[in-house]
């Protein structure tokens, strides 16, 4: 019998937690007054040269983009709050005060 003790990268399931917001895709180009235009590109380009944010879709076939920071990327010397007040920082600059940040956090399934 052989036990793997390794990655198993083949699993079907995802789960993330970030600090940030989440929104439908139409949502956060109608906010951004860029309707017509595909988000990917319009995030891509907003978040060029952010180092602390970044974006991803929801679970398959869902229309839901989160933007923002994963816990994990706490640096050694950064506190929380220096952690939030970075991440609030660069998504009101995207966004204005349309927006609060959150902790979000989703998990998926694809069986």
């Amino acid at each position: 019998m052989k036990i793997r003790t390794g990655f198993v990268s083949n699993s079907s399931s995802s789960s993330f937690m970030i600090f940030g917001i989440y929104m439908d895709q139409q949502e956060v180009l109608k906010l951004l007054l860029r309707e017509k235009e595909d988000v990917d590109t319009v995030i891509s380009e907003l978040l060029e040269g952010i180092d602390n944010v970044s974006y991803g879709y929801g679970p398959p076939e869902s229309e839901r983009i989160y933007i923002g920071r994963c816990c994990n990327t706490i640096k050694d010397y950064e506190t929380g709050k220096q952690f939030k007040d970075s991440v609030r920082e660069a998504i009101r600059n995207i966004f204005g005060d349309a927006v609060e940040c959150r902790y979000c956090e989703d998990a998926w399934y694809d069986g």
